[in-house]
């Protein structure tokens, strides 16, 4: 294991214990999550992707911050949808969904993004 994985491992057992002190859930995004599906480590990542809900953002937001997480510049476009944060060398993303008027999940702010 590398030390970049090692430091994400830890990053997300973090994020874990403090999405479950302040009650809410997040689910992973991208190749941690196929990993996490897999039950095993295929590759090296560069970051960390998390999905909660857009009620939950100002919650998870103030906790990282709290626990030395530097939040990091989101282009403008972006920004009602994911915030981006750093501690140490580990990028992490969480992105934001809310259920559409017709029951769908999908991307806050990204109507065409549907899950």
């Amino acid at each position: 294991m590398t030390q970049q994985t090692d430091s994400q491992l830890k990053m997300l057992a973090e994020i874990s214990t403090i999405s479950k002190t302040i009650g809410i859930d997040f689910w992973l995004r991208g190749g941690w999550a196929i990993d996490f599906l897999l039950g095993k480590i295929t590759r090296q990542h560069d970051d960390i992707d998390l999905v909660t809900w857009i009620h939950n953002r100002k919650y998870l937001e103030a906790e990282l911050i709290k626990a030395g997480y530097e939040q990091t510049f989101v282009k403008e476009e972006f920004s009602d949808r994911q915030s981006d944060f750093r501690k140490k060398d580990v990028e992490i993303t969480c992105s934001y969904i809310i259920r559409s008027d017709d029951g769908n999940l999908m991307m806050n702010g990204l109507p065409e993004w549907i899950w």
